[in-house]
């Protein structure tokens, strides 16, 4: 009876504390190991996503620093030339005077820019009729500067033989008797040819109103030059009636 009662108290066969305490340290070893995997491959991962980043920035940095740009052309100013002391004269029966159109062009590269060339013409409002234009080239603009461009235009009109449209608004804008507004509006458009050592291409500006100064008031005393008597005021009571 005695050894019956013993061995029912006795531990089963490889069940003791100490081997409950090395399955706990395997464990444990275990458990370190896989999460030492987990931040090595998290790691990894950072480090290319970083990379990638970076890739990304440096190219977006270079396409900003290095791609070209276009100028951007603005007119700034519109000024007369004709000298207020010289009377101004018809040449035959064509009307000629100068302005002067001055340009703001901007350079937004990290690097030079040239304008090849660029040119204006100048045309009566809503119509097709060029009244005149003007030409620069080998303009140097500096990177991340704006430059003023002035561009000497002559104006000219056949005042017998160009469009009487024409003719009449100039005499309703400067007056024929009397002073009038003394400005007349005109229609301008630029285009420039340019290049970089990356790029070379051009820009072209819709038509955009300028007032232009009159050359002279009361045009009805201008004389027609051209063999025959008559002055201004003449031609347009011809074309009124």
């Amino acid at each position: 009876r005695h050894s019956v009662h013993n061995e029912k108290h006795a531990l089963p066969p490889y069940d003791s504390p100490y081997d409950h305490l090395v399955e706990d340290d395997a464990d444990d070893e275990l458990q370190e190991m896989m999460r030492g995997r987990r931040l090595r491959r998290i790691l990894k991962f950072s480090a290319y996503a970083t990379l990638a980043v970076l890739i990304i920035l440096a190219c977006a940095l270079t396409g900003y620093f290095v791609s070209p740009r276009n100028p951007a052309i603005a007119l700034h100013a519109v000024n007369s030339l004709e000298r207020p002391d010289r009377a101004f004269k018809l040449q035959g029966t064509k009307m000629q005077f100068h302005i002067m159109l001055t340009y703001r062009v901007q350079n937004d590269n990290f690097f030079d820019l040239v304008v090849d060339d660029i040119s204006t013409a100048v045309f009566w409002p809503e119509t097709k009729f060029a009244l005149g234009g003007g030409r620069l080239s080998s303009i140097k603009i500096p990177p991340r500067r704006t430059v003023e461009i002035a561009m000497p235009l002559t104006i000219r009109y056949d005042v017998k033989r160009g469009p009487p449209p024409i003719l009449l608004g100039m005499v309703e804008s400067c007056g024929l008797h009397d002073a009038g507004l003394g400005e007349m509006n005109l229609e301008a458009e630029v285009q420039a040819d340019f290049h970089t050592k990356m790029k070379q291409s051009s820009v072209q500006s819709g038509r955009q109103s300028i007032s232009v100064k009159c050359p002279v008031r009361r045009m009805a005393t201008l004389q027609v030059d051209d063999g025959t008597s008559g002055n201004l005021g003449d031609i347009v009571r011809t074309l009124n009636v």
